[in-house]
């Protein structure tokens, strides 16, 4: 599955469910000239974990994550978006 923005310059994400301490890939952060400046999940119970991002569209999961739905706060040049993930052991 394929989480993805409905609007102009859309963001999708994959996999969705995705394997703690594997990659998330990001696609259509570019369509604007868009770079990423920070990326953080943040669980139900508001806990954050901070994602490096390195400038790549690639994120790394951290390997403590507990199995469950997060938010991936993204933001970038131009906007702030919360997408959701199911992470996955």
């Amino acid at each position: 599955m394929t989480v993805k923005q409905t609007e102009e310059g859309s963001i999708s994400l994959y996999p969705n469910p995705v394997s703690v301490g594997k990659y998330l890939t990001l696609e259509g952060v570019d369509n604007r000239g868009d770079s990423i400046k920070s990326a953080r999940l943040i669980s139900a119970n508001g806990q954050q974990w901070p994602i490096n991002h390195t400038g790549s569209h690639q994120l790394l999961l951290p390997t403590q994550l507990a199995p469950g739905l997060y938010y991936l706060q993204l933001v970038t040049n131009s906007s702030s978006q919360n997408l959701p993930v199911q992470i996955i052991r």
